[in-house]
């Protein structure tokens, strides 16, 4: 058989079951735009976590008594740390403002003459920014003389920690039960077309036909039906920019504008899956080898 008479007669096989074919098409968009919906929200959450846990930074406090040029020496010191992307000495300006010591409301110098001590601020690489990372940090920099305290958000960093382990789980919980629902709903469709030609099928089998030749115009229907789901999904994403539009800015901003695209290709995919497990199930039960 040719790849055309193939297509034919898949084509055939959707009018055959055209309303189970539409259902299951509508049902793939529904269920593939859903996916991408999710995976839209959990990127746009994720990236909160991820700018939260930038946010993350480390003050150092040296001993009482420690001028700037120490402190630069100290700093200079703790920029060798691999954990630690930049090191620079607090001005008094900002000491004092961290402190809440020495300044107007203006934010202008009405008392210089407070003994702050000097304070180095740390920016760390992306990995080192987890609890387990920064106590690892932490215990380093107590070690360097002059060095008074540590301190860093532990709290922020370990929600975010539990909070981005509990979203990669929720992801792939939900990403595995929408794609199983995409297989099953084609799949059902399939098993209709299947059933309702056994007749052409047994006489197909009793004249030799291979299996593969048998299966193909299903494997065929099935990734029409998921190639027309997935356009529909992205059809809707599209769309949804309408009425969002703060979600074209996002897509936009992290090069998501072709994340759509990707829907009927996964339609396509989930769908040969489909009716490949029922038309293989039906012909292994009712025409076995």
């Amino acid at each position: 058989m040719t790849f055309g008479v193939l297509l034919a007669e898949g084509i055939a096989s959707i009018r055959r079951v055209a309303g189970a074919s539409a259902i299951g098409a509508l049902m793939t968009g529904v269920a593939l735009a859903i996916v991408g919906g999710f995976t839209l929200m959990a990127l746009a959450y994720r990236a909160d976590l991820e700018a939260a846990r930038a946010s993350a930074t480390v003050e150092v406090f040296l001993n009482d008594g420690i001028d700037s040029a120490r402190g630069a020496a100290v700093a200079a010191e703790i920029t060798g740390f691999p954990a630690v992307e930049s090191a620079r000495v607090r001005s008094r300006a900002e000491a004092m403002r961290l402190f809440g010591e020495g300044l107007s409301g203006d934010g202008s110098i009405v008392k210089d003459d407070l003994p702050l001590p000097v304070t180095i601020r740390l920016e760390l690489q992306n990995d080192a920014r987890t609890v387990k990372g920064m106590n690892d940090l932490r215990a380093r920099l107590k070690n360097i003389r002059d060095v008074e305290d540590v301190a860093f958000p532990g709290e922020l960093v370990r929600v975010v920690d539990e909070r981005t382990r509990s979203f990669f789980r929720i992801a792939l919980v939900a990403g595995i039960a929408l794609a199983l629902s995409v297989v099953g709903v084609v799949g059902i469709t399939a098993q209709l077309t299947v059933v309702s030609r056994r007749s052409v099928i047994r006489t197909m089998r009793l004249l030799g036909a291979e299996r593969r030749w048998v299966i193909a115009p299903f494997l065929i229907q099935g990734t029409l039906i998921g190639l027309a789901g997935g356009i529909v999904a992205a059809a809707a994403l599209y769309g949804a920019w309408l009425i969002f539009p703060g979600l074209e800015g996002f897509m936009r901003g992290s090069d998501l504008a072709r994340f759509p695209l990707l829907f009927p290709i996964a339609g396509g995919t989930l769908g040969v899956l489909g009716s490949a497990l029922a038309g293989g199930y039906y012909l292994r039960r009712k025409h076995p080898l």
